[in-house]
């Protein structure tokens, strides 16, 4: 995380950044904190960010166009219509229907 506000927080002229998958080694927590740092510097007009994600998290930037590839041609699409959004959502609003909990010995932690 330091890594990405360092480099954004030297930078005085508008600069465009890419970036794909970025969420794929942060915890929920350093989404939230990309996020914060993503918001701050687009606000400030110090950067703009492309961004090719499947977090709907980083998806959630206040602000953001967001577009899909998953049609031709490729369309701006509403935060709460991704598909990322959709499963998230009815996974956490019901996970037991996703879910075949018995006896397979399966154990989750949450290592935060």
């Amino acid at each position: 995380m330091e890594c990405y506000h360092k480099q954004v927080a030297i930078k005085r002229q508008l600069i465009s950044y890419s970036c794909r998958n970025s969420e794929t080694a942060l915890s929920p927590r350093s989404q939230l904190e990309l996020l914060e740092i993503l918001g701050t510097n687009s606000r400030a007009g110090h950067a703009q960010f492309i961004i090719a994600t499947h977090s709907p998290i980083l998806l959630a930037c206040a602000g953001a166009k967001i577009y899909s590839f998953d049609h031709v041609p490729v369309c701006p699409v509403a935060y709460e219509e991704t598909e990322h959004y959709q499963i998230y959502k009815n996974f956490l609003m019901d996970r037991n229907k996703y879910l075949q909990l018995d006896s397979i010995g399966i154990f989750f932690w949450d290592t935060d």
